[in-house]
């Protein structure tokens, strides 16, 4: 636990000058995620993951976005692994109104060791939305960054950098892009934690048009 809390506590220093930045355009929000993961097979080639999500927006003042979901994965070798998932949630864009949506996922992800310290990781997601009360919608994910592991006091740690770019696919553009520096550990071989900033800018319109926003995750592992 001090590990983690000395993790999140760097990182708030670090980004707290950019928090700090906004304009009303611009939201200050917290998220988080809890995952539980539980592989099977006969070389745990399978898993299947159970997540819960909270988000607070309006500078961190209320809860504005909440979801459950699952994912049933499958590593297809060393390097890749196909999945597909359900998410369902629930957002509150401004206090009183309130929107739900079904989502149904398809996942591709991409992990090369470049070297023994450095790894290349690419998510591929196609999502189906369909929005209650709104038009449905389909958009394509694509995430590439870099991963690297570095050793402090004699514990393992993974700082990670990534860019995410939202298409959407019936305009056939990018509507989205997110950026995100963290470090994640992982502390025994059932649970592993990660604190990140994030960055998150919206290219066509919509509030906020600009989200600045620090964030925790946890997983277990059910071994």
């Amino acid at each position: 636990m001090k590990y983690l809390l000395l993790m999140i506590a760097v990182l708030a220093i670090a980004v707290s000058p950019t928090l700090a930045q906004g304009d009303d355009d611009t939201d200050v929000q917290f998220w988080n995620e809890t995952q539980v993961v539980v592989p099977f097979g006969k070389k745990r080639e399978w898993s299947a993951a159970f997540s819960g999500v909270g988000r607070f927006g309006d500078n961190m003042s209320r809860a504005n976005d909440v979801r459950v979901g699952f994912t049933l994965t499958r590593k297809m070798n060393r390097y890749l692994s196909l999945g597909a998932g359900y998410v369902y949630r629930y957002t509150s864009p401004d206090a009183g109104v309130d929107r739900y949506e079904n989502r149904f996922l398809g996942i591709a992800s991409v992990n090369v060791p470049l070297n023994e310290k450095w790894t290349f990781v690419n998510r591929n997601m196609f999502q189906y939305e369909n929005r209650h009360s709104r038009s449905d919608r389909r958009t394509i994910r694509s995430r590439v960054g870099l991963e690297r592991e570095v050793t402090f006091a004699k514990r393992k740690f993974e700082p990670f950098g990534t860019i995410e770019f939202t298409l959407d696919a019936n305009a056939r553009e990018v509507t989205r892009i997110r950026s995100q520096l963290g470090v994640s550990h992982k502390f025994n071989n059932t649970v592993s934690a990660s604190v990140f900033y994030l960055r998150q800018d919206e290219l066509r319109g919509g509030s906020p048009q600009a989200i600045n926003a620090l964030g925790t995750s946890l997983r277990f592992t059910v071994r």
